[in-house]
């Protein structure tokens, strides 16, 4: 996950807001690029629908959009997560995670394929949370709606 979250991007336009602002929209919106990825190698038509919305709401161009994808789908890091998940099947109740407190993964090997997934998910989530409040400082309904679209997802 070495592309994780960038706070700010180390471009000589750096002290440019609007240029900050759109790093962590393209952040957030690859970090959920990347938690769906894992979960699956085929997006299902509502992961598409939220990731055309979250598209939208964050002025994701298409071709960042392919370069996001093309970065997430060769992720070796993602690319065992799901192969893992689908192998061994769940070990692990991802609605009882859901539940516990924001846990580090301090163990990238440690096996548990599901719980590096939710880790990956809360990690997208904060994201996307983090680019909305530096473009707006508050929440929309509108953007609520879709945060919940993303939980459920």
């Amino acid at each position: 996950m070495g592309d994780s979250v960038l706070v700010v991007c180390v471009i000589p336009n750096a002290a440019d807001t609007a240029f900050q602002i759109h790093c962590l929209e393209r952040s957030a919106y690859a970090a959920v690029l990347r938690a769906f990825c894992a979960q699956s190698d085929l997006l299902s038509r509502a992961k598409h629908g939220c990731l055309a919305e979250l598209r939208n709401e964050l002025k994701i161009l298409e071709s960042e959009h392919r370069e996001c994808l093309g970065k997430a789908r060769s992720n070796k890091q993602i690319n065992s997560l799901s192969t893992g998940l689908h192998s061994k099947g769940n070990t692990c109740n991802a609605e009882v995670m859901k539940d516990t407190p924001d846990l580090a993964c301090v163990l990238p090997d440690a096996g548990d394929t599901v719980f590096q997934i939710h880790c990956l998910e809360r990690s997208a989530y904060a994201s996307v949370l983090r680019a909305f409040f530096a473009l707006t400082n508050h929440l929309s309904l509108v953007f609520l709606f879709f945060c919940i679209q993303v939980l459920n997802t």
